[in-house]
């Protein structure tokens, strides 16, 4: 292998790396449709904020987050059938998933 081959090589070893380090940081799957998200917003002085509820009528328990755009996420929460959790976030609302 002359050294062009082998800096074509180490280079695209470095693009195949760079690619897998941008990927998603979760790979999770949606939430099914039985846990139900409510979405509203709040009066702030500060500016805009935002409310996600998030309820599991499901007859089971499942583990969820709430995925938020330019903000934080919510932890992962167990929720039990019937139970409800709030993430409030300046954000954009963009899914829940399992976790």
């Amino acid at each position: 292998m002359n050294k062009t081959s082998a800096a074509a090589v180490v280079g695209i070893g470095l693009v195949a790396q760079i690619a897998l380090v941008a990927a998603p940081a979760y790979a999770a799957s949606l939430a099914p449709t039985c846990i139900t998200r409510t979405m509203s917003s709040l009066p702030s002085p500060v500016g805009e904020i935002y409310e996600v509820v998030v309820k599991n009528n499901c007859t089971t328990t499942w583990k969820v987050k709430v995925v938020i755009d330019s903000w934080i996420d919510s932890d992962c929460w167990s929720l039990t059938p019937g139970t409800s959790k709030r993430h409030t976030h300046q954000g954009r609302y963009n899914s829940t998933v399992l976790c």
